[in-house]
């Protein structure tokens, strides 16, 4: 499903039957995203699903000024074996409700987004490039995350990732980290990427 418009899912399974890819470095011949987002989508009810490990399970970008880039994810089941939700350039991700599910990342953040209810059962994790929009997630009321929150400096420039809790709950540990063949963990004083804690309930403690 490619959206360049304004598409509400309020039920229904989505997927990709053929999908082949094997690996983070392998798409098999056949992979892509379930569902490519450019203009304005609500999921609240509908399943999209893929046993994928090449391509996100849906991407959310706006990639110019005619497109709008938004999604908001109210509720319903996403799965998948890579990525599930890759919020790209400029896009706006908005999660109140579901259940985000994931081998690899329930959310891959580039942009904004604001996770202020749902269900993520994998990690989250914020980038940064040199160049592009600031990208930063905040984590609020009852969002309930199985996985590590982390704040990642992909290039090395200036652009900081940023994260903000002041809410929900993250089963997981809290950490900054860079790029090189794989997330190298950075200090917490980093400069590379900012973390701001107020609020949430933790099974680990934030505070170092």
């Amino acid at each position: 499903l490619v959206n360049y418009g304004t598409a509400v899912l309020e039920g229904g399974t989505f997927t990709r039957s053929a999908e082949a890819s094997k690996s983070p470095t392998d798409n098999g011949g056949n992979s892509w995203y379930v569902i490519d987002n450019h203009g304005t989508m609500t999921i609240d009810g509908a399943t999209v699903t893929s046993t994928g490990k090449y391509s996100s399970l849906i991407r959310n970008i706006k990639e110019n000024e005619d497109e709008a880039g938004v999604l908001n994810v109210k509720s319903g089941y996403l799965s998948n074996g890579f990525i599930t939700l890759k919020n790209d350039t400029a896009g706006t991700l908005n999660v109140t409700g579901g259940t985000i599910k994931s081998g690899n990342q329930a959310v891959q953040n580039w942009s904004q987004a604001d996770l202020s209810g749902g269900t993520f059962k994998g990690n989250v994790i914020t980038w940064s490039y040199e160049e592009g929009t600031t990208s930063k997630t905040t984590i609020s009321g009852d969002a309930n995350i199985t996985g590590n929150v982390i704040a990642v400096n992909y290039d090395g420039g200036s652009n900081p990732a940023k994260v903000e809790i002041n809410g929900g709950t993250v089963i997981g540990e809290i950490s900054k980290g860079t790029y090189n063949e794989g997330i190298v963990p950075a200090e917490p004083d980093a400069k590379s990427s900012e973390i701001q804690v107020s609020g949430g309930v933790f099974t680990e403690d934030p505070t170092p």
